[in-house]
């Protein structure tokens, strides 16, 4: 008989030190997974509910064609406003610590062109700018993609212009695209814009790795498979931003104050 309560007693005892080492695993994993757990929690909250999600979304409505007031009340006040020399224009330029934004107003308050910066390489908007013909891409001004992701060979098709410059202090790549109809005759750029991430150009491989002053052909090719895109633009149809020699994103020596 005492056998029997004896068995049962350590059986109970066994039970119980099952459970609490059962349960003292369990808590240990789970204190272990919370960093991590954490921090995918507190991304995902960023990148849909919280702020860069937010701010993206009012990014990604911004549309050439559109009056100043319109970007005023998605951005704010700019904090840089300036009449464009021999022009009917003025440049605003809306700055956040995710992005800068370029606009172009002409006297009646449309805007004519506009372009967005990408500060910072969580900062991810995109913009479907491309139509079937072209398989619905995306270009996307973040740091995410490579400019030969954008298939240069279906650009051909189109009217498409390269621009490549490099000073003693300023440098910069921007591309213009225009569509045509399936564009809504607007045009169409990407770029690597020396006011955002990454803040140098890839040249492996370009001239020993020098960034050379001039690319050929062959090294723009190079060159678009090593770079990202951290800047698009658009401008509104008849609007020739090359025709009227302006920047394509921010100079850098105007907003670098706001750093």
């Amino acid at each position: 008989m005492s056998k029997n309560i004896n068995s049962k007693k350590l059986k109970n005892i066994n039970l119980v030190i099952g459970i609490i080492v059962g349960l003292s695993t369990t808590i240990t994993f789970v204190l272990i997974g919370i960093p991590d757990s954490y921090q995918k929690i507190s991304d995902w909250w960023a990148n849909t509910l919280g702020e860069v999600g937010y701010k993206t979304k009012i990014i990604e409505s911004l549309k050439a064609g559109a009056t100043i007031n319109y970007f005023k009340n998605k951005l704010g006040e700019p904090l840089v406003n300036e009449k464009i020399a021999s022009s009917n224009y003025t440049q605003n330029i809306f700055v956040d610590k995710f992005y800068y934004v370029q606009a172009l107003a002409d006297d009646s308050g449309n805007v004519g062109f506009f372009s967005v910066t990408s500060r910072d390489k969580k900062f991810n908007p995109e913009f479907p700018i491309l139509n079937a013909e072209l398989q619905k891409s995306y270009f996307t001004s973040t740091g995410k993609e490579k400019f030969k992701d954008k298939n240069k060979n279906e650009f051909k098709k189109h009217d498409s212009i390269f621009n490549y410059y490099l000073g003693v202090h300023d440098y910069g790549y921007w591309e213009s695209h225009w569509l045509g109809n399936p564009g809504n005759y607007k045009t169409y750029f990407v770029g690597l814009n020396q006011s955002g991430p990454p803040d140098y150009f890839n040249c492996s491989g370009i001239n020993d790795g020098n960034c050379p002053w001039e690319l050929s052909e062959s090294d723009l090719e190079k060159f678009r498979t090593l770079n990202i895109i951290n800047t698009y633009g658009e401008s509104a149809p008849n609007f020739d931003v090359i025709e009227r020699n302006l920047p394509v994103g921010v100079w850098y020596n105007s907003v670098r104050i706001f750093d």
